[in-house]
């Protein structure tokens, strides 16, 4: 997910849906991993999800092109000067903006691991990461997530910043400073708990 790197795809298949009755499986085509998360199954073990979105044709021609010294590189895609609009149905989590708008002006925007404040003229711009992520049952409150910068929000989303219930913070499995806090801003520990078996 991190490196882009496509996914091929084989599936098990129903033998009675299956015309073919030897046929077990079937080639999918290559697909990129859009999400990844880690949670508890039905046996209490960690089990990996992941979210799947298959490439487009002119996708897999790239990627499937021969790596020798006959190779030419194909072109870059031109894009569409006109990009069609559609009307989708989405279901997503309503987050509350008075919670982070909160938390970031208690901060002044103020990253709580790095310490850096992104400011567009006199606007000062922060992310609001949930610590326990709403995917994952966490709740909306003000003691479930921080005020990151953007770096720091993917950093923290991907698993590469964990932070202890000391609020000493790790890097990539180093140790780095301390979670930067506010009196009126309580971190609850158990959240940073959730967050970590996410990752461990």
């Amino acid at each position: 997910m991190i490196e882009g790197l496509s996914v091929r795809v084989i599936r098990s298949i129903d033998r009675k849906l299956s015309q073919d009755s030897e046929a077990k499986y079937r080639y999918d085509g290559l697909f990129r991993v859009e999400e990844a998360l880690r949670e508890k199954g039905l046996n209490g073990h960690l089990v990996c999800r992941f979210k799947l979105v298959k490439l487009a044709t002119e996708e897999v021609l790239s990627i499937d092109a021969p790596k020798d010294e006959d190779f030419v590189e194909p072109p870059l895609p031109e894009g569409n000067l006109q990009p069609v609009q559609t009307e989708v149905m989405l279901q997503r989590v309503i987050r509350s903006t008075a919670i982070a708008n909160s938390v970031k002006q208690l901060h002044d925007h103020r990253c709580q691991i790095c310490g850096l404040r992104l400011a567009a003229g006199e606007r000062g711009y922060s992310e609001v990461a949930h610590i326990q992520a709403l995917s994952r049952g966490g709740p909306d409150i003000m003691a479930n997530v921080l005020c990151l910068c953007a770096n720091c929000h993917v950093l923290f989303d991907l698993g590469a910043l964990l932070v202890e219930d000391d609020f000493s913070i790790t890097r990539n499995g180093e140790s780095a400073d301390k979670l930067l806090t506010h009196p009126r801003h309580i971190v609850n520990p158990k959240y940073l708990r959730k967050h970590r078996e996410a990752y461990s």
